[in-house]
């Protein structure tokens, strides 16, 4: 009798192991993008990198646990997917299928997706703000997913982007290779919320960029970018990403806050009566802050790259040299304790 409960409890035991490591499949039909999915989430303070993780660890129904990460998180936008029909860069993407755009703002970003049963494809981005409208056309498509996704699946992907700022004629490329393998799944924890039975993608992209104004092609150099991603199925887009740029101490998080975006009151980034100029700059860029108070300025090139950050404690005024800067479109980043605001400037 006791060597049978022995077996019976060993056949639970094993059988409770394997449900465990049950593996996980994206699909088009549980991970693809529809009209109307929509999703909030938290960004990492722009002045606190995160340094206390590891997301490169890999395998088999394994536990990430990041619950307790050494920064301050700042609610972010609310976006949601739309009829392309319905945003101003259809008549260059006509062929995408799914936008996804900040809700209750117009400016953008505007991302236009393809998706097939095979795959789910960037294949542009446009700004629309006065005086900087921008448009970026990645060809053959950029693959966010590919259908179906499993564990230790792994692929290739070469893409090409180009992106104009249709007041100032300037243009800028960049040619990337990049490598995707599904290296591990099982349960995420986030500072809110456990997801179980997720995905992790692990992206290394290597591009070279170019700028080209006034005729001439110039060089901005090579630039490698490690993404970490979780997919929960029945989930729109990643519910986690850790970004890690080579020469960088520290991560930038991103993690989804509520599935819905029902309970999540949206922190519209106002402009607050701040003033950068003269846009576009050459060699100086003024930043008229107003009556606040920010703690953080930032420089973003076109493809999200950091190419500057700086503490900044004035509440009137500072300035930034720009001569370092390749010509080209950038973002400003100014943090606060409470907010981010985001403004595109032009480097001549």
């Amino acid at each position: 009798m006791k060597m049978k409960m022995k077996t019976i409890l060993a056949l639970l035991l094993a059988a409770t192991a394997l449900a465990g490591q049950a593996q996980v499949t994206l699909t088009r039909s549980n991970s693809g993008l529809e009209i109307g999915d929509q999703y909030a989430v938290k960004t990492v303070d722009p002045m606190q990198l995160v340094t206390n993780i590891d997301p490169t660890i890999t395998g088999a129904n394994h536990t990430w646990d990041f619950s307790d990460m050494n920064s301050t998180f700042l609610d972010g936008a609310i976006s949601i997917c739309v009829d392309p029909e319905t945003t101003p860069f259809i008549d260059s993407l006509d062929h995408a299928d799914i936008c996804i755009k900040t809700k209750d703002q117009s400016e953008g970003p505007y991302q236009y997706f393809v998706v097939t049963d095979q795959q789910m494809e960037l294949v542009g981005m446009g700004w629309q703000q006065t005086g900087n409208t921008s448009f970026t056309s990645y060809h053959e498509g950029l693959t966010a997913l590919q259908f179906p996704s499993n564990y230790e699946d792994a692929y290739t992907d070469n893409y090409v982007a180009e992106m104009i700022t249709v007041a100032h004629g300037l243009f800028m490329l960049d040619t990337a290779t990049m490598s995707i393998v599904a290296d591990g799944y099982g349960t995420l924890i986030t500072p809110e919320t456990t997801y179980n039975n997720v995905l992790r993608l692990k992206r290394t992209t290597i591009s070279q960029s170019y700028t080209i104004y006034d005729g001439e092609i110039m060089p901005t150099g090579t630039h490698t970018t490690i993404e970490y991603q979780w997919f929960k199925p029945e989930t729109p887009m990643p519910v986690m990403n850790i970004i890690e740029m080579l020469g960088l101490e520290g991560y930038t998080v991103t993690y989804q806050t509520d599935q819905n975006a029902s309970s999540i009151e949206f922190l519209k980034t106002k402009d607050l009566g701040i003033k950068i100029y003269p846009n576009p700059c050459t060699d100086l860029l003024t930043i008229d802050l107003g009556d606040t108070s920010f703690h953080s300025l930032r420089i973003f090139d076109y493809l999200g790259r950091m190419v500057l950050d700086m503490e900044q404690r004035s509440s009137c005024q500072a300035q930034l040299y720009t001569n370092f800067l390749s010509p080209g479109q950038y973002t400003l980043q100014i943090g606060s304790k409470d907010q981010i605001i985001n403004k595109l400037f032009i480097k001549q």
